[in-house]
């Protein structure tokens, strides 16, 4: 079962969880566009399976598809220079046009600009790896006014860290398998003692990686975010 994890709103400090954070910043924001002009975007973004993991954003009006994957890939997904690609209402936006072509239908550019291809309450969503993937669902929360005019995102809330405890002997863990993770409900969380113990661990090397806080734990070769 997914954790329901909380997070704290980076403009006044209270703790929510995702639903209520949602609803939250879309009034402790203060400048959402209402009937006027709007100049950004509030986004939401959780793994797909992993709901414990979420991201609440503000995008400028002139933020692209290309600077969210690049943003996604600093601060959850990056570690072998995977392909991604996003997808809103049935059309594409990878970074590859040309390439794209041979596995999307009539892909576009992610260098258009986010707020120009989704409105208040339109959903997207977000693959990195297209063979060990890590899957994101999005959703436009509201239009905002007074955004920044430059291509900055700015994180408003993400989740805290959710507790994996280790599989030997119930601490935090702080490694997990990352063959073991592979296995539905398999035991694959270990703290920095019991993982030394772990069947995987030997005789052909080491397979965990670091448990962080990012749907990519577990993962490929993701050993952490390039930023917090």
């Amino acid at each position: 079962m997914t954790e329901q994890t909380r997070g704290q709103c980076r403009i006044c400090g209270k703790s929510f969880t995702k639903p209520g954070m949602a609803r939250h910043v879309r009034s402790c924001r203060g400048r959402l566009a209402g009937t006027g002009a709007a100049d950004g975007l509030l986004l939401a973004l959780e793994d797909r399976y992993l709901t414990s993991y979420w991201l609440v954003l503000e995008a400028s009006q002139a933020t692209t598809w290309d600077d969210l994957d690049r943003f996604l890939r600093r601060i959850w997904v990056e570690c072998c220079g995977h392909l991604s690609s996003f997808e809103h209402a049935g059309v594409t936006f990878a970074y590859d046009v040309d390439g794209a072509e041979e596995w999307a239908e009539n892909p576009r550019s992610m260098e258009e600009r986010i707020v120009d291809t989704v409105g208040a309450g339109s959903r997207f969503s977000y693959e990195y790896d297209f063979g060990t993937t890590t899957e994101l669902a999005g959703r436009a929360l509201a239009l905002v006014a007074g955004a920044s005019t430059g291509a900055a995102i700015d994180v408003l809330a993400r989740n805290e860290p959710p507790d994996h405890p280790c599989a030997a002997c119930g601490r935090s863990a702080t490694s997990v398998c990352a063959l073991c993770y592979q296995v539905v409900d398999g035991a694959c969380w270990y703290c920095d003692v019991c993982s030394d113990h772990h069947r995987c661990s030997e005789p052909d090397g080491d397979y965990f990686l670091p448990v962080v806080n990012s749907p990519r734990v577990g993962l490929c070769g993701y050993s952490g975010p390039a930023e917090g």
